[in-house]
């Protein structure tokens, strides 16, 4: 953080406070491993959405496969609500396409056993069937690959978590130091911290204005 690092930076002001500058050199790591598992998570975060994305696409992608299906069978059949449509669909299409992740891969499935059943009778089931399988395959491997995402969120957010610890840790041990080093000095204490107000950006010393007459 710009706290930490103007602390540290101040601290190298004073070379001859070894001890404070010990303690200054391990708040400095303790910084830069939070910023690392930050960025570290932020980086698991995006790829995240991206596996989610994937899902969303290939849920998108099987419902229009199921769709397709049951097309094929009702063009076989001239008209819709015929003998091959009410095989491949008996419940209609909505009980296929409505539900979402793991259920709607197990109707997949069902689907792919009444085209499977449907073979000897029907010359398009077969490349119906290599349709539905590639489809529910590629939505088992979306489901596989968020919920990965999801656990490495979770472990890259507990590791950040520990990280921002030990920078509290390091930064309450550093500012113990300062008090003891200067137990009564309260302008020597503050010295080695940003204030709220600089760490905006704007400091007493920031004014370019023209002195009052």
């Amino acid at each position: 953080t710009c706290r930490s690092a103007y602390t540290q930076q101040m601290t190298r002001q004073f070379p001859e406070e070894a001890e404070l500058n010990l303690a200054a050199d391990k708040l400095g790591e303790a910084t830069l491993l939070l910023a690392t598992k930050q960025q570290e998570l932020e980086q698991r975060l995006l790829e995240l959405v991206a596996r989610r994305v994937t899902l969303k696409w290939t849920d998108w992608t099987a419902d229009r496969v199921a769709r397709g299906v049951l097309n094929a069978a009702e063009a076989h059949d001239g008209k819709k609500g015929g003998p091959m449509a009410a095989e491949v669909a008996p419940n209609g299409i909505t009980p296929i396409v409505k539900p979402l992740g793991s259920k709607e891969v197990a109707e997949l499935r069902k689907l792919e056993l009444r085209l499977t059943a449907l073979t000897g009778r029907w010359e398009a089931a077969a490349a119906q069937l290599a349709l539905v399988v590639r489809a529910r395959e590629a939505y088992e491997a979306a489901l596989s690959a968020r919920e990965e995402g999801y656990s490495a969120v979770g472990l890259a957010r507990a590791q950040r978590d520990l990280a921002k610890e030990d920078f509290l840790d390091a930064f309450a041990e550093f500012s113990g130091r300062v008090k003891t080093r200067f137990p009564r000095d309260r302008e020597m204490q503050q010295m080695f911290f940003d204030s709220e107000r600089e760490s905006s950006g704007v400091s007493k010393d920031d004014d370019d204005s023209e002195p009052e007459n």
